[in-house]
């Protein structure tokens, strides 16, 4: 699924990273909704070094 990105599919742990990187929801809400909790966290984690990412809270 994550391979069909663009072709505009996306997971739902994806929308939820887009949100949170738009700003609309807090990382609480990604954190508490994701499937994958790990593999998100660690793909914000990633996303930490451009401006827009918000850094997690250890």
């Amino acid at each position: 699924m994550s391979k069909s990105e663009n072709l505009g599919m996306q997971t739902f742990d994806g929308a939820l990273y887009h949100l949170y990187k738009q700003g609309k929801i807090t990382l609480e809400q990604v954190l508490k909704n994701a499937g994958q909790e790990n593999n998100l966290c660690l793909r914000i984690k990633l996303g930490e070094n451009k401006p827009e990412a918000k850094p997690i809270p250890v």
